[in-house]
């Protein structure tokens, strides 16, 4: 699940649609999810990679379970920030940010600057974007709803049609004596989500009358996903990004200075071509090795993760890069293999050390770098440390029904749901960000991140001294050490809990005039020693 939350930072997953009331996204954490299992059972990232882009064409003959899998991986592209007031009037926004996220997160490419205009640095020109937008443009994405607008639509079946067809008869027969507003409410509600459900129900309850319980229509299991488009057509180039001031029209094809490929098929929107054209290409192999070394060491062996082109930094070790990716495809891609070769290397097995002057970022690797534990690291090990850590997989958050949505740019969806589970369940809002993951560095939702900056801000100091879940976890963890024999045997497993050593006589003798200098319950006086040890840079820092 950690390296699945990695993965989530690049791909800027959110619960909510960042359009101007951010609506919420309430089949997102299906693709959530799937993300952590892939990574979870090691699944080849170029099979990763290829789903997310073209799942539903890629597993369209295959079983209905793996079909299903393949369309709620498609929530990677389905996941692109919405803009503005009307997000149909700003579609072409939307394509950017996938056609950003596409480039930057697979090869290591600002593909997106040729959006109103060539690449004035990398050889990728305005055609190849609108070449890329067509595959896109050809796609239809679920509409998380808007301001004028109203409820989502166009999320995606997870059954076959044919279940559909016959739940739905069924509920037919069943309720056939029900008055005829009902029944043909019924016959229009495909594919049926939440929100056309609980539309039915209302619809149904109001027609028969107060008087009458109506049984809603049977809930159909619908993804935020994309699918293609019936007919599939080329776009044309908007002049200086304009979309009101079209030009030429470019076929969809992959880019020039890979060769241009065309999509051969009018029958498909291109997502099948572009999956195999991206994990085909040299470079895809080496930006994922890369994120992986930065995964690991805090910084990848290229410094600019997301960009590889001539305006990021040169690899500071070439030939390790090259190696890497030779074996990481030699292996068949798999995640976990490159972790046991990087984690063998003696690069990683290097103590921390203070920093030398000829290399104070320590790029040539003479020691590890100390760094702070990011935010979910954080939060986790509190809830770990407090005993209160629910480590069971999450899936919907409880957002409010979608029919109770009438979220305005002058009042947005804004919401906060407190949980012990583990960080990467949080509900992610892309406007206003989770104040704890805030905070300490999280990632921003609204772009990739490719490896989380590290701040120290006088609001940190604060949350330790303030916050009432970090009290309330060090508060639990004074509970647990309640049962202990005695003070001696509680510091000892307070320091096992949180440090993994044994205390020094130092140590113990401060806590000892901790707990004889403050008032109080013992329990209260143990929840201060332990605030404190949970404040340390020795709990909040990986050496």
């Amino acid at each position: 699940m950690r390296w699945g939350r990695h993965w989530l930072d690049v791909v800027r997953y959110a619960d909510t649609a960042g359009e101007n009331t951010d609506r919420p996204l309430p089949q997102a954490w299906r693709y959530r999810n799937w993300v952590f299992e892939a990574f979870q059972h090691d699944m080849p990232f170029d099979r990763f990679a290829a789903l997310q882009i073209a799942g539903d064409l890629l597993t369209r003959e295959q079983p209905a379970t793996q079909h299903a899998e393949g369309i709620v991986a498609t929530g990677y592209l389905a996941i692109a920030r919405r803009f503005g007031h009307d997000i149909d009037a700003d579609i072409h926004l939307m394509h950017e940010d996938a056609i950003d996220n596409l480039g930057k997160g697979f090869l290591g490419l600002t593909v997106a600057c040729a959006r109103c205009h060539d690449h004035k640095y990398d050889p990728i020109n305005a055609d190849d974007y609108y070449a890329l937008y067509g595959i896109l443009a050809s796609s239809r994405f679920a509409f998380p709803g808007c301001e004028p607008q109203g409820q989502p639509r166009d999320l995606v079946p997870l059954i076959p049609q044919s279940e559909i067809d016959a739940a739905m008869e069924a509920w037919r027969q069943r309720h056939a004596d029900d008055r005829d507003g009902q029944v043909a409410l019924a016959e229009n509600v495909t594919p049926v989500s939440s929100a056309d459900a609980s539309q039915a129900t209302q619809a149904s309850q109001q027609e028969a009358g107060p008087e009458q319980a109506v049984v809603p229509p049977p809930a159909i299991p619908v993804a935020y996903a994309v699918v293609d488009r019936e007919a599939a057509k080329a776009a044309r180039i908007h002049d200086r990004g304009d979309p009101e001031k079209l030009g030429d029209e470019v076929p969809r094809r992959w880019l020039t200075a890979f060769g241009g490929d065309p999509v051969t098929t009018n029958s498909e929107s291109g997502r099948r071509e572009l999956a195999g054209w991206i994990t085909g290409h040299p470079l895809f192999a080496r930006v994922i090795v890369n994120r992986i070394w930065a995964w690991h060491f805090g910084r990848g062996l290229v410094a600019s993760a997301n960009d590889f082109g001539t305006r990021g930094e040169p690899p500071t070790h070439p030939e390790l890069l090259d190696r890497l990716a030779a074996e990481f495809v030699r292996g068949g891609h798999s995640i976990k293999a490159m972790h046991h070769l990087v984690m063998l290397t003696a690069a990683y097995q290097r103590a921390g050390a203070t920093p030398i002057t000829a290399d104070p970022d320590n790029r040539w690797l003479a020691h590890f770098s100390r760094r702070r534990l990011d935010a979910d690291e954080l939060r986790d090990s509190l809830l770990a440390a407090s005993g209160r850590i629910d480590l069971s997989f999450a899936e919907a958050h409880p957002f409010p029904d979608e029919q109770t949505w009438k979220f305005t740019q002058h009042h947005p969806f804004n919401a906060v749901y407190e949980t012990n589970r583990r960080s990467a369940f949080l509900m992610v809002q892309r406007q206003r960000r989770h104040p704890f993951l805030s905070l300490f560095d999280g990632a921003d939702p609204n772009a990739s991140t490719p490896v989380r900056q590290t701040t120290t801000v006088p609001t940190q100091a604060l949350y330790f001294m303030n916050d009432p879940f970090f009290h309330e976890q060090a508060a639990a963890l004074a509970d647990r050490l309640a049962a202990l024999a005695d003070d001696r045997a509680r510091t000892t497993t307070l320091f096992q809990t949180l440090f993994q050593r044994e205390p020094a006589a130092t140590e113990r003798d401060r806590v000892r005039r901790i707990l004889e200098s403050l008032p109080g319950e013992a329990a209260d006086r143990w929840a201060v020693v332990c605030r404190v040890l949970l404040a340390s840079n020795e709990f909040l820092t990986v050496e």
